[in-house]
């Protein structure tokens, strides 16, 4: 018993640093989405209110 604990607690460690690379990834990629949006629907406000 002694040696499953060490070795899932090993497993466990680099499953949740690899899920937490892999979510600032598509977190940022949406983020640039989101401002490119952001600036269309801008230009598009302002040349409308002009």
């Amino acid at each position: 018993m002694r040696g499953a604990a060490p070795e899932l607690k090993p497993e466990s460690k680099p499953e949740p640093k690899l899920e937490r690379d892999q979510a600032p990834a598509p977190e940022e990629e949406e983020e640039d989405d989101d401002d490119e949006d952001d600036d269309d629907d801008d230009d598009e406000l302002v040349l409308g209110e002009n």
